[in-house]
Parts: structure tokens; sequence; C-alpha cells
């Protein structure tokens, strides 16, 4: 569970193959269907905006919205760009470092 400043506490579930396949697919509201299929009721686990069309999810603030993708992300195990880009950075150096 997190509390999510604006928006109160909530749950984070792991994205089923179906739901992170349907993220990857969808073209206009991404950041919506990701929150749809990993927002949940922390009691019961139930997932809150599922029933929320997507066009009224982009209409949330992009502090709540960044703050969720950030929290799903890191539940789930999806690196970021900027991670993955510290993360090459880092190798990189351990790998010159390595040749001196």
């Amino acid at each position: 569970t997190h509390e999510i400043k604006g928006l109160g506490i909530v749950g984070i579930k792991k994205l089923s193959i179906a739901a992170r396949d349907e993220w990857v697919a969808e073209k206009g509201n991404s950041s919506a269907c990701l929150l749809q299929n990993a927002v949940c009721d922390p009691a019961t686990g139930e997932l809150v905006l599922q029933k929320i069309e997507r066009t009224r999810l982009a209409e949330l603030p992009t502090d709540v919205v960044d703050e969720l993708i950030e929290k799903i992300f890191k539940h789930n195990g999806i690196k970021t760009q900027k991670e993955m880009n510290q993360q090459q950075s880092q190798e990189l150096k351990n790998s010159e470092a390595s040749q001196s």
C-alpha cells in the first residue's frame, strides 16, 4: 500500500501478462491503461480504476500520475529510461576501469 498525495491510500498490484501486453500495445492512453491494471483497493485487491474511462483518468494531475507510475514500475520491476541510462553509464565506467 502507498499513500499518494491528492489521492489517498492505494494498493499496487503486479501486472499480469495480459495487462502488460495491453499496456505495451496501447497507443493513446498508455498511462491510464497502466493505472487501470495496477491500482487497487489495498483491503480487497480489487482494481478500482477499471470502471473509469481512460479519457477521464487522463485528466488526473501529472504529479499524482507520475508518483503512481513510479511505484507501479518499482513494484513490477520495470526500469525507467533514466534507470537504464544510469545502469549503462555505470557499466561503461566499470568496463573502462577494468581495461586500465
